[in-house]
């Protein structure tokens, strides 16, 4: 008895690790899905300078002021703010202050604009759009700004008339193999006609055949026909 509750135990226990595990690999299986779902409802300029992860709660640099400086600042020189003096290049990686800020330069030198970031704790971001839709689908213009602040404009791929190529095309190259193999099934199931059961025998025997051997011959005929 106590064999038959140890053995049942075990099972139980193998079950458990299974699933878990299972569930385990389907989470994770799922996550780039996700990623990719969230990021097409994401601003362009956001997918191209933040993660698909920030949409949920996180902590991230919050601009909370800019400074800008006056015409009589040598930018080519050492910059003192906030009690802190650096090169451009170094205002322009960013530097963090004591209050834990941070400072970074915007842009380029002739912008002479920093930004004051605060780190705080962001919730669900509700910045989502359909406009990437709109404008792969339509063909649109798009406009956006990558990280560095620089203005980007390109068209969209304009997948309306993709999809309207691929209803071209799969649905006469599905209904006319249907059609004609349901007028030959008719033939071979009710007629008796001469040579009924050689054809019979070539059909069956072609649909052993790969697909992949008839892309040899059919590439002959394009550079043939100069295709």
């Amino acid at each position: 008895m106590a064999k038959s509750k140890s053995a049942k135990s075990q099972k139980k226990s193998q079950q458990f690790w299974t699933n878990f595990i299972l569930i385990l690999l389907c989470i994770l299986w799922m996550v780039p899905v996700l990623g990719i779902l969230i990021t097409s409802f994401r601003p362009s300029q956001d997918v191209f300078s933040s993660g698909w992860w920030t949409v949920l709660p996180h902590r991230e640099d919050v601009e909370a002021d800019r400074i800008e400086l006056d015409d009589s600042v040598d930018v080519d020189g050492p910059i003192t703010l906030k009690g802190v003096t650096a090169t451009f290049e170094e205002w322009r990686q960013g530097i963090t202050l004591e209050d834990g800020r941070k400072i970074q330069w915007y842009g380029n030198k002739r912008t002479r604009e920093l930004i004051v970031y605060d780190n705080r704790w962001v919730g669900f971001s509700t910045d989502l759009t359909l406009k990437n839709y709109r404008d792969v689908i339509g063909g649109k213009t798009i406009t956006y700004k990558d990280a560095q602040g620089n203005t980007i404009t390109r068209i969209g791929n304009n997948l309306g008339g993709a999809f309207l190529n691929s209803l071209a095309v799969t649905i006469p190259g599905t209904i006319i193999p249907i059609l004609i193999a349901a007028f030959a099934a008719y033939g071979f199931a009710w007629l008796n006609f001469p040579g009924r059961n050689i054809l019979f025998t070539i059909i069956v025997a072609l649909l052993v055949v790969p697909l992949q051997i008839a892309l040899v011959p059919v590439l002959q005929d394009y550079v043939r026909f100069g295709s």
